[in-house]
């Protein structure tokens, strides 16, 4: 590419590297248009590249070493933004000092604890209340949320995971008790019922074959009795409430679902797994009942030959789990890709936090505070026991759920949020399709969050109105602000590939996978991360060179194609040199004029054509 633009630099003052989505090394813009872009996509994505400036193209002849002056290399820019943690101010009271108890003891980001936190509550109200963001429309949003804590190995993942769980758990462990207890008495209240049925069942062949005047109406009696005992039979059947599950197959998981209709949580510690498990062969619909189960109001219908057919009247999940750095990665790629994850599953997960952890670790050996945790379990414990009767002002009659609105002064403030979120999503100037799904996710999100917020304070004093107030809403929309910078730093692969591509090539560098005199075209048939293409190599390359890293030598034999080979900065440590190319290898090279070549950084993520300015 770096020919290209040194030719073109007699007649242009600026160029523009282009990236087109979707094409797959050695395409160009015609495969482009086969596969449906056109003149309108194609200026949208020129309005968005940045320029390069040519007068920073350096010829210069060059026969050694010596005739190279170098610069100092400078550090490359981070690919992740810093975060900051969020104020504990922006914690609901009933959580707040359990939640930097748990922060504080493991010396962890307090805003990894507080979104599976919410997740823990969100399941809690599940189905049981909702929310209507409008005033007037229709649309309604339950409680239940998805969280993913991305973290390296070793950071305390499961720990966190194990602590906010623990309230949970002890709900959970009550219920068996109580199942263990209930059971005993129901089976041989069944035992009696399911003698009742075959008495029953003997009555009505004794009165079929009989040839009284009045058989058929004792028949009719006989058979509404039976059915009577059958359904007392079935409703006397105890089922053990359930609050969460960590491993079970959507099979099962609807059966459990058809019994807990208020919904479940899906506890995984390492999300990578469950991900992986849903791009199986043979389990190609699990993808799409977990993406109607995040929406947590509809119905779904499971159809099987060997199961039969499973109605699931209430399908809602909430999920919490953690997942490393370099699994995510993948995933995001996958998902501005085009992959199989552009189908909206990560963008679910809208409590998904990638932490900066503090370098100053400190020593904490107390005791967990005792008091914070038992207001804690009270507060899961009013919301488990949530019901439509204890807050008669906004009854949902059709679906015998709770339902809530905004205040006055919080609908205002919602609606100048939503406006300016649909006009961010509107904008032409999006980055990154895969981060504006995530951000339009959101729409639930805010209320969600809301609807959680006022529910934790009304458990703590049932006197509140029964109108979510403004002070809820904001800091929900605080939250969003919030977990919007840790989305950028997840999306980072598409917001900035070329940093993504030039730390990897960096990276080869140091480990002396690549070394001086390396041609550009051997860099990405290596199918290394971030390296698989020309386009990404150019990119990284580009980067580097304004770096001092590295310079781009054109190499041009007396005989067969020019080439370009990577110049590397002397002063990096680790670095390994090479001599040039022999004749074994490639054309004799006495006497090839080597043009050194400084082009200037990228902004996209594969090079694909040069766009003239005049």
């Amino acid at each position: 590419m770096s020919v290209v633009a040194a030719a073109i630099s007699s007649v242009v003052s600026s160029y523009k590297i282009v990236l087109l989505p979707a094409l797959m090394d050695k395409e160009d813009i015609c495969d482009w248009i086969r596969k449906g872009g056109n003149a309108k996509d194609f200026s949208d994505i020129c309005g968005k590249t940045n320029e390069n400036n040519l007068a920073l193209l350096q010829h210069k002849t060059v026969h050694d070493d010596s005739s190279r002056a170098w610069n100092a290399p400078k550090d490359l820019p981070s690919i992740h933004a810093p975060v900051q943690d969020i104020s504990p101010e922006f914690i609901p009271e009933s959580l707040k000092l359990w939640v930097s108890d748990i922060a504080e003891r493991m010396q962890v980001p307090l805003v990894c604890v507080a979104v599976l936190a919410l997740t823990v509550v969100g399941s809690l109200i599940g189905r049981k209340a909702r929310i209507y963001p409008k005033k007037e429309d229709d649309w309604c949003e339950v409680a239940n949320l998805w969280s993913m804590i991305i973290m390296p190995s070793g950071r305390l993942k499961s720990p966190i995971i194990n602590a906010v769980l623990k309230p949970l758990q002890e709900l959970s462990d009550q219920a068996e008790s109580m199942f263990d207890a209930q059971s005993k008495e129901a089976e041989i209240e069944r035992a009696v019922f399911e003698a009742k049925i075959q008495a029953a069942k003997k009555e009505i062949q004794k009165i079929a074959i009989s040839h009284a005047q009045n058989r058929d109406d004792r028949l009719e009696a006989a058979q509404r009795d039976l059915i009577q005992l059958q359904q007392t039979c079935e409703d006397s059947r105890v089922n053990a409430k359930r609050y969460k599950i960590h491993d079970a197959t959507v099979e099962k998981i609807g059966e459990l679902l058809k019994i807990n209709t208020n919904g479940l949580l899906l506890v995984r510690d390492e999300l990578s797994g469950w991900l992986s498990s849903l791009d199986r062969i043979g389990r190609e619909g699990d993808r799409e009942f977990f993406l109607e189960a995040w929406n947590g109001k509809g119905s779904y219908d499971v159809d099987r030959i060997a199961r039969g057919s499973l109605h699931i009247s209430a399908l809602c999940l909430s999920i919490l789990g953690g997942i490393p750095p370099g699994k995510i990665e993948s995933y995001v790629e996958s998902a501005i890709s085009g992959g199989a994850g552009n189908d909206g599953l990560l963008q679910r997960f809208g409590l998904m936090v990638h932490a900066d952890f503090k370098k100053d670790w400190r020593l904490v050996d107390r005791a967990p505070n005792k008091q914070a945790y038992e207001r804690v379990k009270n507060a899961f414990f009013r919301l488990d026991q949530l019901d439509h009767a204890d807050h008669p002002s906004e009854p949902d009659a059709a679906n015998n759920k709770l339902s809530f609105h905004f205040d006055a002064e919080a609908q205002e403030i919602f609606y100048e949020w939503l406006t300016r979120l649909e006009t961010s999503i509107r904008a032409e100037e999006n980055e990154c399709d895969a981060f504006i799904s995530h951000i339009s996710k959101y729409r639930k999100l805010v209320p969600a969050l809301a609807l959680q917020f006022f529910l934790l304070k009304k458990v703590d004093d049932p006197s509140i109105g029964e109108q979510i107030d403004a002070q809820s809403l904001a800091v929900a929309i605080e939250w969003s602000r919030h977990l919007e910078t840790h989305a950028r730093r997840v999306y980072s692969l598409a917001l900035n590939p070329q940093i993504h591509a030039a730390r990897s090539l960096a990276q080869k560098i140091k480990q002396g996978k690549i070394t001086d005199g390396a041609r550009l075209r051997d860099i990405y048939r290596h199918q290394w991360s971030d390296l698989r293409t020309r386009a990404a190599v150019d990119m990284a390359v580009a980067v580097l060179i304004e770096g001092n890293w590295v310079l781009v030598e054109e190499i041009r034999p007396t005989t067969g194609a020019p080439f370009e080979v990577l110049r590397l900065n002397p002063s990096l440590q680790g670095v390994s040199r090479v001599h040039q190319p022999n004749e074994s290898s490639e054309n004799e090279l006495d006497g090839t004029d080597r043009s050194q070549v400084d082009i200037s950084g990228s902004s996209v993520n594969r090079v694909l054509g040069l766009e003239a300015i005049a």
